[in-house]
């Protein structure tokens, strides 16, 4: 009996630790990818496409930095769609069309903000 309380309460404290590497890992990436995101829509907003595509090139190369990560502790359709997503929103400014980019931009936006919502450690999540 004193074993089985013994592998529970190793059990118990290994996945909250898995919680909160994930809770971690989404708190640190996801804002940080959103707010590039955010700098690409205001550099396009000025006219400076050049500035742009070169945010948008650190944002696909910080997520591909961060997508193993991910990948760990989130369902990996979601992070390939972001990553699907910077691709689009990169290649639609560099050809110039405007409103496929704007949409682009929006869908990764979205993207980012439903993952916060739902890989964010709160008791619903746990439970």
């Amino acid at each position: 009996m004193k074993a089985a309380i013994i592998g529970l309460c190793v059990a118990l404290a290994f996945t909250i630790g898995v919680a909160l590497a994930a809770d971690a890992v989404v708190e640190r990436v996801l804002p940080e990818a959103d707010a590039m995101r955010i700098d690409v829509l205001e550099l396009v907003e000025m006219d400076r496409h050049d500035e742009a595509l070169d945010k948008l090139t650190q944002l696909a190369e910080f997520w591909m930095r961060n997508e193993q990560w991910l990948e760990v502790f989130i369902y990996h359709t979601a992070v390939h769609e972001i990553a699907q997503s910077i691709v689009e929103s990169h290649l639609t400014l560099k050809l110039g069309e405007n409103d496929d980019f704007q949409r682009a931009m929006a869908s990764l936006g979205e993207a980012i903000e439903h993952m916060l919502k739902e890989e964010h450690l709160s008791l619903s999540n746990v439970l």
